[in-house]
């Protein structure tokens, strides 16, 4: 083989190695808003808390903004029912995330550690008219969302922060 046969076959090495690599992609970013259809399954309202066993806050909305920038954000209100060790009430937040595409099609979403992504146990009580709060920050390895989405739906299969899923959102807008 020659020496010019070779420098053309370790280029073409080098290019397929560098296509297969799993390169965070947000290019076009699947920018828009989408709604909150079911949790594991069930209609709202219904418990998205996984763990710990006895916890549960019924959530009756959630919405996920994602944005050009590779940021989202995520509001949800629902009802605490039990096991937070606070009184049964409304609660709501107004989570910040980032958000990933991988060459694969799977969409990441991590809290920032700063934000930290909260344990479900570290929600302490509020009323109608306050937003929660966090007892403890937990600042959980991320990402802390995984799943597909699509021109349709977001479809969020994985939590690591004691969700359950999977959770499919509509897209709205």
């Amino acid at each position: 083989m020659s020496c010019k046969s070779r420098h053309v076959l370790l280029a073409m090495a080098g290019i397929s190695l560098v296509s297969c690599s799993d390169s965070t992609v947000v290019e076009p970013p699947p920018v828009g808003t989408y709604v909150l259809a079911t949790i594991a399954g069930q209609s709202l309202p219904a418990n998205i808390i996984a763990a710990p066993a006895g916890l549960v806050f019924l959530t009756q909305a959630d919405t996920i903004v994602l944005s050009d920038d590779g940021t989202a954000r995520k509001r949800e209100v629902g009802e605490r029912v039990s096991g937070s060790g606070a009184p049964p009430g409304p609660y709501r937040t107004d989570e910040r995330l980032r958000f990933t595409l991988t060459d694969a099609g799977v969409i990441e979403l991590t809290y920032p550690c700063e934000g930290a992504a909260l344990r479900a146990d570290a929600l302490v009580s509020s009323s109608a008219a306050a937003p929660e709060t966090p007892r403890t920050l937990s600042c959980v390895a991320g990402p802390h969302f995984r799943g597909r989405v699509t021109a349709d739906e977001l479809v969020l299969t994985e939590s690591n922060v004691g969700r359950r899923v999977p959770l499919r959102y509509r897209r709205v807008r």
